[in-house]
């Protein structure tokens, strides 16, 4: 079996080589690393001609073009059975091709799908959490069905979180899936939000796929974020702005919610609407406005000097669908809290036990911190579930130390 990663990069050279690095630390050999270059400068061919390693390959666009066709054509350039794509500041665990075979042994045409973890960079534009990490300690694999899931995100049962989808950004994919997909609709990548568009595609066309409470990439967040830069505009707002400024004009917003307020989690909202309504139109699954009413709340704090102004926004949201705003409220203010340390939101779903973990100067950059991480995360052997029999709804009970 033959694994690829895909690396979509734009002028980001200062992070690149240390994204590299951990992909080619893997226990295993059976792998290949594509750089999709969005036409930078030679700065980025550097970095990459700097490894002189075979498994590497490096295409460039001829010109410079919209995030979602650079990784369109990264994705065409991809051999691999299975593919991942990752962030050029993100890293896979040094066995994570352990963990997948051992997967795809036992469930040769599932997704593989991973809980995130979360590494700061020590370049990271708030300097309370640089050279910080949210360390899962999970340890066990659930056979998730894919439309209970996605019942749960667009009703927002259970606190659902879009980044447990089956996303190509963190996951490895099947190639016969990739292909059915592109033959279907003449490419894979079917928004401008190519991370949450591809777990919803792909969520859509499978019946269940594998979950990994144990992590098995960590997501990197630098000083070029533009995630973080969307969750949080009132601390850094250059990298989003940035983005608007190379990305074609948004499109419109779905008339049922608002952008009076800058919150991600509405835009997050408007790409399930839209995608529900452009591909599965006549689908059983249908959106719970109150219940993402509850979800955009959970953003307070976030935002401790503008409660005001999203209150505003859940009040306008709730009218515009006929929910009775008094039955959506604000948590409760945290005394003394402000928009830097109300950070420590942004700490990824709840349910598995986490460590916000301060790293020493030993670690640097991505790669050195997935290596860290490889010494205490529970060991590909050790992953429960691996040899259990396939069904919907698998769950394992596990130490309430360790937790999910």
């Amino acid at each position: 079996m033959l694994y690829s990663f895909v690396i979509p990069t734009r002028e980001r050279h200062d992070v690149l080589g240390a994204a590299m690095r951990a992909v080619l630390a893997q226990t295993r050999d059976n792998l290949e690393l594509v750089v999709m270059d969005n036409a930078s400068s030679s700065a980025t061919k550097d970095v990459i001609d700097s490894f002189n390693d075979p498994r590497i390959r490096h295409v460039r666009a001829p010109e410079r073009l919209p995030m979602i066709d650079n990784w369109e054509m990264g994705l065409a350039q991809a051999r691999g059975d299975y593919v991942t794509i990752l962030g050029d500041d993100d890293g896979p665990l040094p066995d994570a091709l352990e963990v997948a075979e051992k997967v795809h042994a036992v469930w040769p045409d599932k997704i593989l799908t991973w809980r995130i973890s979360v590494y700061y960079w020590p370049d990271f534009y708030i300097p309370e959490f640089r050279n910080q990490a949210n360390v899962h300690l999970g340890r066990h694999l659930e056979l998730r069905n894919s439309r209970d899931f996605l019942r749960k995100l667009y009703t927002y049962k259970d606190q659902a979180n879009f980044s447990e989808l089956p996303s190509l950004y963190y996951s490895f994919v099947p190639r016969p899936l990739i292909d059915r997909i592109r033959t279907k609709y003449g490419r894979y990548f079917l928004s401008k939000s190519p991370d949450i568009a591809s777990g919803l595609v792909n969520a859509w066309h499978v019946d269940n796929y594998v979950f990994s409470y144990r992590p098995v990439s960590v997501l990197g967040i630098s000083r070029h974020s533009t995630g973080t830069s969307a969750l949080f505009p009132d601390l850094h707002a250059g990298p989003l702005e940035q983005f608007k400024a190379e990305e074609a004009a948004p499109e419109a917003l779905d008339p049922r919610l608002s952008n009076s307020y800058p919150l991600v989690e509405v835009a997050i909202a408007n790409e399930l609407l839209r995608f529900r309504d452009t591909h599965f139109p006549g689908d059983t699954i249908k959106p719970d406005i109150e219940g993402w009413l509850r979800w955009f709340a959970t953003a307070a704090p976030r935002f401790a000097s503008r409660r005001g102004e999203l209150q505003g926004l859940l009040t306008e949201i709730a009218r515009k669908n006929g929910v009775n705003p008094d039955r959506v409220k604000l948590p409760p203010a945290q005394p003394g809290a402000s928009d830097v340390t109300s950070f420590f939101y942004f700490v990824g779903p709840h349910q598995s036990v986490f460590l916000r973990y301060t790293l020493g100067p030993h670690v640097q950059d991505i790669a050195d911190m997935t290596r860290e991480y490889a010494r205490f995360a529970v060991p590909a052997a050790a992953i429960e579930g691996l040899k259990a029999e396939a069904r919907p709804g698998l769950v394992r009970t596990l130490s309430r130390i360790i937790g999910r």
